[in-house]
């Protein structure tokens, strides 16, 4: 994992209330284990960071958020949360990719209970990966909690050709050497609490960046509203202005899921 300049004091909240008497600190150990391999091993994710709801009536009041905590070696981060007994929570946590200055990917904000897509993105990036999950608290007696293990709320668009399209592109000196993606139709928002993305779509451009190569073109991840349109380009080199265009409509988009769009790289 990466080491990022992020000043972490990972038992301090950064928003909070005041704390109630006969308060007990639980130690969360959070884990990033449940996902599905093939779509990619989530190696840029490297900080969790989560937040404290509190039952009031039917619903669940912003009690505190707590600054970013940094995966272990071993793929695990200990997240401290103060909760008083007898009262009833969920605890949320959202494990993305920080870059050197301390910066997310996605913008969460916890006391709006909300995610948020970026319009602007990198194709071919493993950064965009996200993991999400929440701990249940029934009327909390004190005691120690089951570890967490997050999953992907992503889905990851996909273009393809051939190997021996690819081998062929590459013996003739075809083969791409950059790509980018446009998807339209990606929720706006993931809503931290339930577990549901916005009706409201957007179109998110995704830059162009070197392809993953052997026969896999360009990728791409996103919040999953079920069905999609995506368009991507294929440049034979950083200074291409005349791409090689590649569309397909209703895509099926789904999270933890990988879309796969086959092509062919014609020039």
């Amino acid at each position: 994992l990466g080491i990022i300049t992020l000043s972490i004091v990972s038992c301090n909240k950064i928003d909070e209330e005041q704390p109630n008497d006969n308060e007990v600190t639980l130690q969360y150990r959070v884990s990033c284990d449940a996902l599905t391999k093939s779509i990619g091993y989530g190696k840029a994710v490297n900080y969790v960071s989560y937040a404290v709801y509190l039952k009031r009536g039917d619903s669940y009041d912003f009690v505190s958020s707590y600054r970013p905590v940094a995966f272990s070696a071993t793929g695990e981060a200990i997240c401290p949360v103060v909760l008083a007994k007898d009262q009833t929570y969920k605890v949320v946590f959202v494990a993305q990719h920080y870059n050197e200055k301390g910066e997310s990917t996605y913008t969460v904000d916890f006391r709006n209970k909300m995610l948020t897509m970026p319009a602007e993105a990198v194709a071919n990036s493993e950064n965009y990966d996200l993991f999400h999950n929440v701990s249940d608290i029934i009327e909390f007696n004190g005691t120690q909690h089951e570890p967490v293990e997050l999953v992907r709320i992503v889905a990851q668009v996909n273009l393809y050709c051939s190997q021996k399209n690819w081998e062929e592109a590459i013996r003739s000196g075809r083969a791409p050497e950059y790509s980018d993606i446009t998807i339209d139709r990606v929720p706006v928002s993931f809503n931290l609490i339930d577990g549901t993305v916005s009706a409201d779509t957007k179109t998110v451009t995704y830059s162009k960046d070197s392809v993953p190569g052997n026969a896999h073109l360009a990728y791409a991840y996103c919040l999953a509203g079920g069905t999609a349109d995506a368009m991507i380009r294929l440049y034979k080199n950083n200074t291409d202005n005349d791409p090689f265009v590649i569309t397909s409509a209703e895509i099926p988009v789904e999270k933890n899921k990988m879309t796969k769009i086959h092509g062919a790289i014609i020039y």
